[in-house]
């Protein structure tokens, strides 16, 4: 069917899924010189040998988020953690999980004894759509949130003022046991709607966060994206979509999930119970997602999404990373 293919499944390889966008911008990648150690491993002191099999992490945007209640059905026995947040672009998605952390210069050049101080970072653009999460910016714990205009690093408890230089990586609180993990990613579709050079930004993340994971036995998946239903060829989504799509598939091969080709495929109608139009057989040939399976131009509607959650959970079967005893069986919905 085209939903993944199985010319990259090495014993270093790993699974994680990938879901969220970003725009055209600078970014650092994870071997960055300056890199504090706990975002170093290397062969003489790798943290794991094998990931922590218990607990399940969905990185994306609106995609994940959607996807998060119905991957949490499917994977009995460990502990899915959704991370989806609609709307933010891949640096906001890397930058939570840890692989890209966000590098902020503070307005005054200082983290109060107490409160709030604007943000700005060097590498993602602040956004309403950010996920606050919490970390460690200089040691100093504390949460970071967005407006559409402006970053807040906010701190948690309270203490001495502590000066920053400006740069500084505001670290996860969740870095570690996310890189430890099975993790799912889906990020930068929210990207491929702009212009510039979306295809490389997006495909390097992506590359250096299954890079950066730290087992030497990964269990990291990509996916790849869908285009929306409104979205034909020659528009600049559907153009930067397939860009993504061959990196990705060309990297991973059989280890990624291959989301387009299975909304592009007949099979999702079985699996859905829902009887194509026309019209919907139209879009799927032209490469576009049907309406039929959708909730809105951007996004699977519930049945969709459950048939999608169930082939996911196939996925990982086929890969030996989920044992098939654990499977809840079928994909009908």
């Amino acid at each position: 069917m085209g939903i993944s293919r199985r010319t990259l499944l090495l014993s270093g390889s790993g699974v994680v899924l990938l879901g969220a966008a970003g725009a055209a911008g600078q970014f650092l990648l994870p071997k960055d010189p300056e890199a504090p150690a706990e975002e170093t491993v290397t062969d003489q002191n790798p943290q794991r040998e094998f990931p922590d099999m218990a607990n399940v992490w969905g990185f994306g945007s609106s995609t994940m988020a959607l996807l998060g209640p119905y991957l949490a059905d499917k994977f009995a026995g460990a502990t899915f953690h959704p991370q989806g947040s609609g709307g933010e672009r891949a640096q906001h998605v890397f930058a939570r999980l840890g692989s890209t952390p966000a590098r902020l210069a503070l307005s005054g050049g200082r983290i109060p004894a107490t409160g709030s101080v604007t943000a700005t970072a060097w590498n993602m653009q602040p956004s309403a759509s950010l996920k606050p999460y919490t970390g460690t910016l200089g040691g100093v714990p504390g949460v970071l949130s967005s407006t559409a205009k402006a970053l807040t690093f906010t701190r948690t408890g309270t203490g001495h003022a502590v000066r920053v230089p400006d740069g500084t990586r505001f670290i996860p609180s969740t870095m570690n046991e996310v890189r430890n993990s099975v993790t799912l990613i889906n990020a930068g579709k929210n990207n491929l709607r702009d212009s510039g050079d979306v295809i490389g930004l997006v495909t390097q993340l992506t590359f250096a966060a299954h890079d950066w994971m730290a087992p030497r036995v990964k269990r990291c998946v990509p996916m790849t994206h869908f285009v929306n239903s409104d979205q034909g060829p020659g528009s600049v989504q559907f153009t930067n979509v397939q860009g993504v799509n061959r990196n990705i598939l060309d990297r991973y091969g059989e280890l990624a999930f291959d989301l387009n080709a299975y909304v592009l495929s007949s099979q999702i109608w079985d699996d859905t119970n829902i009887a194509p139009t026309s019209r919907d057989l139209q879009k799927q040939a032209a490469g576009m997602k049907p309406d039929s399976l959708s909730r809105d131009v951007a996004h699977l509607g519930p049945a969709a999404n459950a048939a999608v959650a169930s082939r996911i959970q196939d996925h990982f079967v086929s890969l030996g990373y989920y044992p098939a005893a654990k499977a809840k069986p079928g994909t009908k919905v």
